[in-house]
This record gives C-alpha cells, structure tokens and sequence, in this order.
C-alpha cells in the first residue's frame, strides 16, 4: 500500500486523512512547521535570545505566536483525530 507520502505503510498522517477528510490537517501541520522553521532561520546564532526578549523583537514575538499556534494542533486537533483522550493531573503535590 502507498501512503499519503509515496512511503510502504500507513502513518499518522494517513489515519488523519481518513478520520477526517474534509479537512488536510497534516498539511496545516507542515504548513505551520515550516513557518516556525522560517521564522527560527530569521534568528541568528550570535544574537542574544534573552536580549532579543527584553527589547521586544518583532521576529521573537512571531515566534512565540507562531510556536504558540502549533500548540493548540499538539493538545487538541491531533489527539482528537487519533482519538486520544489527554489528562493534565498532578498527583504528586505540585
């Protein structure tokens, strides 16, 4: 069998297509991924990330939101697609 992907086999992103076909969450994922990769490149490795922070820079708060926005695909569309239910519980006294 060929996958969404040209691979032998099914994956995560072959049961996401059947469960819900009206919509192309994989891509979405890639999509954002690729602009959180984006937007990391835009950064560079001599600069100062806490610096960066405190002056507020435009391309950290982008991703920050952007990194933010892939959240919501991490604890709430792909778990409900693959039907798995996530509690957040501490018993330990935290």
């Amino acid at each position: 069998m060929t996958t969404t992907h040209n691979i032998d086999g099914l994956g995560f992103a072959d049961y996401m297509a059947y469960s819900n076909p009206d919509k192309d969450l994989n891509q979405e994922i890639l999509d954002k991924l690729s602009q959180i990769e984006t937007l990391v490149n835009k950064l560079k490795d001599s600069e100062n990330l806490h610096e960066l922070s405190l002056a507020k820079d435009q391309r950290l708060v982008d991703l920050y939101d952007n990194m933010q926005a892939f959240v919501k695909y991490l604890k709430t569309d792909i778990p409900y697609h693959l039907k798995i239910a996530i509690t957040f519980t501490s018993d330990d006294g935290d």
